[in-house]
């Protein structure tokens, strides 16, 4: 079950209020296919739909924390911002292609 969260900004007040609700299923097949296609781009085909795929670190990083702040350091470096960007997932996989 996966949920979606929305805020709301009362214009007169500044109050902000979130709504959490269940996504539909027709909103989780369009995130997949944009994600889907976003990593085809990068060359990563064939992940597993609707689940963490990447579930333990690359050869050569200790733990999977540690090859993910490698990936955002490079990615700063970069000047990529760390969202689900063609760019950040490019640097992704660079960076598990050339890890040691």
């Amino acid at each position: 079950m996966r949920y979606e969260q929305r805020w709301t900004t009362d214009p007169a007040t500044g109050e902000t209020r979130s709504l959490t609700a269940q996504s539909s299923t027709a909103l989780i097949e369009e995130v997949e296919n944009d994600i889907d296609a976003l990593l085809a781009k990068a060359g990563i085909l064939d992940r597993p739909r609707g689940r963490i795929w990447l579930l333990k670190p690359p050869a050569g990083f200790a733990s999977l924390d540690a090859f993910l702040q490698h990936v955002g350091h490079q990615a700063d470096a970069a000047g990529i911002d760390g969202e689900l960007t063609e760019a950040y997932v490019a640097v992704t996989a660079r960076c598990l292609t050339e890890s040691p």
